[in-house]
């Protein structure tokens, strides 16, 4: 399945929201491998630029240098993990839409809408989005720590 992260995954790989949340975000990783899903990456994202600049940065520090090439070994580089959009896949997000996203997420929901036809969806921590009107719009929005707990429990 393809999933779209927002930048959430990075905070937490990066130790920014606690040791917990940095090894469970690991371990998710690990699982996606593991499993047949993919991760959506639309070229030129704010996903993609925050990638670059966590991976960038955990060069400075053991534990993250460690996850952050295993990562970047076993998912980015990897094209069976990544389903690559690139600008022109996708489309402008429809205005009933866009009022219920904050303009810097609007991406997200541009990708989401190339892969929903794949049973894709968006994982997110964004208290700003509209959860309960976008689900009534027959989208599928999920909210980071379910996702995680359900996800982890998932048998390979």
């Amino acid at each position: 399945l393809p999933i779209v992260f927002d930048e959430w995954i990075f905070h937490d790989l990066s130790g920014e929201n606690g040791v917990d949340k940095q090894e469970e975000t690991f371990d998710l990783l690990v699982k996606l491998f593991r499993i047949c899903d993919r991760i959506v990456m639309l070229d030129d994202s704010p996903f993609v630029g925050k990638w670059y600049e966590f991976y960038a940065n955990a060069q400075n520090d053991l534990n993250r240098r460690t996850m952050s090439n295993y990562i970047n070994d076993i998912i980015f580089t990897n094209d069976l993990k990544i389903y690559k959009l690139a600008q022109e896949d996708i489309k402008p997000i429809p205005k009933n839409l866009a009022k219920l996203v904050p303009a810097s997420d609007q991406y997200l929901i541009q990708s989401y809408l190339k892969v929903k036809n794949k049973k894709g969806f968006v994982v997110t921590t964004d208290g700003k989005w509209n959860h309960k009107k976008l689900l009534n719009k027959s989208m599928d929005i999920r909210i980071r720590d379910d996702f995680v707990k359900k996800y982890l429990k998932k048998d390979l």
